[in-house]
């Protein structure tokens, strides 16, 4: 908050709508770049185990997925075009490409149900950096 008053101060030439809408999005607690790819791999993590317990529905598995976890290991290409998604969405997630891994994540169907904190959060930096680049 405190930046973005001098950066206001430095740039008088950029409209005060602009600002507003900064100090509006700094105000909804965006926690940060690392947290953002922290965040995809456990959203990753929740779809991965929810949809491995869909397609083997068994007591035994689900029991000891209290003890463990299942992720994808990093392989090129997956059986599941989902997880083709993910892998491509977590590439441009690394590459900073954060609109196409946004595009890539919500192109899965369910994504909302295990991505929403991610999208949110991802949202908020993307309209972060597209308000912030019309400082003067």
């Amino acid at each position: 908050n405190k930046e973005l008053a001098n950066l206001q101060n430095l740039a008088k030439g950029t409209p005060s709508e602009t600002f507003e809408k900064l100090f509006l999005l700094d105000s909804k607690n965006f926690f940060g770049k690392d947290n953002l790819i922290k965040e995809f791999d456990l959203s990753v993590q929740k779809y991965v185990e929810k949809k491995f317990i869909e397609k083997n529905n068994n007591s035994v598995i689900s029991f000891f997925l209290n003890y463990i976890s299942i992720m994808p290991n990093d392989l090129d290409v997956y059986d599941s075009e989902d997880l083709n998604i993910l892998l491509r969405a977590k590439n441009h997630l690394n590459s900073e490409e954060y609109s196409q891994s946004l595009n890539q994540v919500l192109s899965i169907k369910s994504s909302q149900e295990y991505f929403e904190k991610w999208i949110s959060q991802i949202n908020l930096y993307i309209d972060f950096k597209k308000n912030i680049k019309k400082v003067n």
